[in-house]
């Protein structure tokens, strides 16, 4: 399917129908699993800040060939109407493997709000998702868990929160670094998250500097330092303070 030119994606997306017209033009594009004209489409989207506020929140690699996505962006229409839009996708670099549009909505849940996500459209080229698992598989020797895609979950450098807390999951990671438990913290590396992957290069070094007689095998150092030079971006944690740091810059100083 043939790229349309950006003067018309900003006569469709900035029109009075603005709405009805990003879902529509959104599906469409989605559906030709053409990612080269997702690329442009959204380039385009923020050239209507006046009606649409649009946030990449990650867009970094999975395996050799495949990376994740994950966009939101707010439209209002000439009655000030808002909705927003959740997107996630698992592209290659020309096609689109897999894609979800859900509608966001923030829930009051115990003094808490907590999003809540309507999935809308969902939808697997299970050619290409099934070339996407192989590639994973090359690397780190186990299917993808689908259930770690599209994860905004924060490495937590100490604990998180105006009160430090510590996670469960974290003071779990944490035994298994002091009791020696090299192959329970090798399943965050084998991890589609990058988060848990970078966790556990973090955690490996830990190991080695405590003395621990770490041997890792040269499959094992393949993994780490494919996941060492991954694009895109990891979301951290450390007291009241939350950011993203790039992925090859989280993990420089780790030598093995």
């Amino acid at each position: 399917m043939k790229i349309r030119s950006s003067t018309l994606f900003l006569f469709l997306l900035c029109s009075i129908s603005l709405l009805g017209q990003v879902k529509t033009e959104l599906t469409r594009i989605l559906r030709a699993n053409n990612f080269i004209q997702f690329e442009h489409y959204t380039d385009s989207l923020l050239k209507c800040e006046d009606r649409i506020d649009f946030q990449m929140v990650i867009n970094r690699d999975l395996a050799p060939g495949f990376k994740e996505l994950i966009f939101r962006f707010y439209a209002r229409d000439s009655s000030s109407n808002k909705k927003t839009y959740w997107v996630t996708l698992l592209a290659s670099k020309t096609q689109i493997a897999y894609y979800e549009i859900n509608e966001l909505n923030m829930i009051e849940q115990k003094d808490k709000r907590k999003r809540n996500l309507t999935s809308l459209i969902e939808h697997k080229d299970k050619i290409l998702y099934s070339k996407f698992i192989d590639s994973f598989k090359r690397i780190f020797g186990v299917k993808p868990k689908e259930s770690e895609l599209f994860r905004e979950q924060g490495i937590e450098l100490g604990g998180c929160g105006y009160a430090g807390k510590v996670s469960k999951n974290q003071k779990r990671f944490n035994r298994w670094i002091r009791h020696k438990k090299k192959n329970k913290v090798l399943r965050y590396l084998k991890s589609p998250n990058s988060e848990r992957q970078v966790s556990a290069i973090r955690g490996l070094y830990m190991m080695q500097k405590m003395g621990k007689n770490l041997r890792l095998s040269q499959k094992e150092l393949q993994m780490i330092n494919y996941v060492k030079n991954k694009s895109g971006t990891i979301f951290f944690c450390s007291g009241c303070t939350f950011g993203r740091e790039e992925i090859k810059e989280s993990t420089k100083s780790y030598k093995f």
